[in-house]
């Protein structure tokens, strides 16, 4: 995909992950809509990127993904204002383990709901253009966390959803023009990795082991992977064609697609013993 003249839609875009990859969009010549529920973030970052990409080119939209008509309407303000839409990047994300329900709503189910939303405006057999849904996950989605059981089950699912949406819509790629890929970052340095620094912040939000993750934060996080660096490894994966169902492991060693679990149940069943 050449990304000149495309249109990006960010959830969470306003800081970290989502802002980097704004900004090297921009860069590439497309156009971005940071979406995000902190309006003085999302205003502030607009405004930083205008100066630099113009203003023609940015926007920002508030929505609480966990809101089905903000998600909405914000598709339709993006639409409104730039004419299409070619890209989904489904990156909003939270940490609070202990009210779990606002984290599986945030982490989990506004994905579903921005994919299966978003997807009527993308279709090329329903007015759009195709294009490309990226949905954020995590290295805690394709491992168990000791910290972070909850976290890391809505990561997985997002491995496991965007994994099934692109198999099962692969026969009629042709017609609908739209691949699914999702990205899983080891910790990054972000505004909410830092937050973990804080000891009662932590146990505030339900997180096991609490000061052990505290003092792993506070001993490393200057020389964890930056968010620009992720961003710049999404964009190859935005604009790689060839890529539908991956799953993108991004470490400070490197990248790698993590394929599937291979088990003979999956793949000779009939043949197994019962």
């Amino acid at each position: 995909m050449n990304l000149k003249d495309k249109v990006g839609f960010i959830t969470g875009g306003a800081s970290g992950i989502g802002y980097a990859t704004a900004e090297l969009l921009l860069q590439h010549g497309a156009k971005v809509a940071i979406i995000d529920v902190n309006s003085e973030a999302g205003r502030k970052a607009v405004s930083n990127l205008a100066v630099k990409y113009g203003e023609a080119n940015v926007t920002f939209v508030k929505c609480d993904v966990t809101e089905d008509g903000d998600i909405e309407e914000a598709f339709k303000q993006t639409i409104a204002k730039f004419g299409r839409l070619d890209i989904i990047m489904n990156n909003a994300g939270i940490l609070n383990e202990s009210n779990y329900k606002l984290l599986i709503s945030v982490n989990l189910t506004a994905v579903i709901t921005g994919t299966m939303l978003g997807l009527k405006y993308l279709r090329k057999d329903q007015g759009g253009n195709g294009g490309v849904i990226l949905n954020m996950s995590s290295i805690s989605g394709l491992k168990p966390s000791l910290c972070l059981p909850a976290y890391a089950a809505t990561k997985h699912g997002v491995v496991g959803y965007t994994r099934s949406m692109a198999n099962s819509m692969a026969a009629d790629i042709d017609v609908h023009g739209v691949r699914f890929n999702c990205v899983c970052p080891e910790c990054t340095d972000t505004p909410m990795v830092r937050s973990l620094e804080s000891v009662d912040s932590l146990n505030r939000r339900g997180i096991h082991h609490a000061q052990a993750l505290s003092n792993y934060v506070s001993e490393n996080v200057d020389d964890m992977i930056k968010a620009s660096y992720i961003a710049e490894n999404t964009i190859k994966l935005l604009a790689d064609e060839t890529k539908n169902g991956a799953a993108m492991l991004i470490t400070s060693k490197g990248v790698a697609f993590i394929d599937p679990p291979e088990h003979p149940y999956f793949t000779d069943r009939a043949n197994l013993k019962r």
